[in-house]
C-alpha cells in the first residue's frame, strides 16, 4: 500500500469514525430486540412440530422452502423501501444498488459537525455478503452483515433508527442481500475497494 493510499485510508477512518457520534450514525450500542431470543418452551414446540413432519419429508421441505421464499421476498421488498428504518433521504437500498449491483457513482455522507461531506464509491452487493463478518471502520470492530445493513441505512439513507438485529426486518433484509452472493465463495473478512477507502 503506497503512502497516498495509506493517508487516504487513515483520513477516511478518522472522518467516518467521528460520524459515530452524530445522530445519523451513532456509536455501536446493543440493538434493542423487536423479538426476544426464542424461549426454550417455544423452541421445543417448534422442534416437536418439525419431528412430526419428518414422517412426511416432502411436506416438511415444502414448508421450509415456502417460509424461506416468503422471507426473501419480504427482504427484497425492504430493499426497495425508501422509508426503511425511518430513512429521510428518499432513497432505498436499491437506489444505490439496483438489483444488487451498483449505480457506479458515489454515496455521500453529508457535511456535519464542522466536517465537509464525504463521498465513497458505491460497491456492488453481488458477492458482498460472502465477506462478512469482517472489520468495519465506522464500528471499530468486526460486524455482521445485518450490522452493515444498519450502517448503510443510517449513514446513507438518513435512517432515524437501526433495525433490531433479532427482528424480522433485519433477518429478511440480510437473507435477500445474502441471496445476491449465491455461488460466490465465502471469504469472511475479505477486503474490498470500499473497505480501503478508495
Amino acid at each position: 500500500m503506497n503512502r497516498l493510499t495509506m493517508m487516504h485510508f487513515t483520513v477516511m477512518g478518522a472522518v467516518v469514525g467521528l460520524l459515530g457520534s452524530c445522530t445519523m450514525a451513532p456509536q455501536p450500542t446493543p440493538a434493542t430486540e423487536a423479538d426476544p431470543p426464542i424461549g426454550m418452551e417455544e423452541a421445543l414446540k417448534n422442534i416437536d412440530m418439525g419431528m412430526k413432519m419428518m414422517g412426511d419429508m416432502q411436506m416438511m421441505m415444502q414448508t421450509v422452502m415456502k417460509k424461506q421464499e416468503e422471507a426473501q421476498a419480504y427482504g427484497e421488498q425492504l430493499f426497495n423501501d425508501a422509508t426503511l428504518a425511518g430513512a429521510t433521504r428518499g432513497i432505498s437500498c436499491n437506489g444505490c444498488h439496483p438489483s444488487g449491483g451498483t449505480t457506479g457513482g458515489e454515496a455521500e455522507i453529508p457535511a456535519m459537525m464542522g466536517y465537509p461531506g464525504w463521498k465513497i464509491p458505491i460497491p456492488s452487493l453481488q458477492g458482498a455478503a460472502a465477506t462478512f463478518p469482517k472489520f468495519k471502520v465506522p464500528n471499530a470492530e468486526v460486524i455482521s452483515l445485518a450490522q452493515m445493513n444498519n450502517n448503510c441505512l443510517m449513514m446513507f439513507g438518513g435512517g432515524k433508527h437501526r433495525l433490531p438485529l433479532n427482528g424480522k426486518e433485519s433477518h429478511a433484509l440480510a437473507l435477500y442481500v445474502t441471496s445476491l452472493s449465491k455461488g460466490v465463495s465465502v471469504e469472511p473478512g475479505k477486503m474490498q475497494m470500499m473497505d480501503m477507502g478508495k
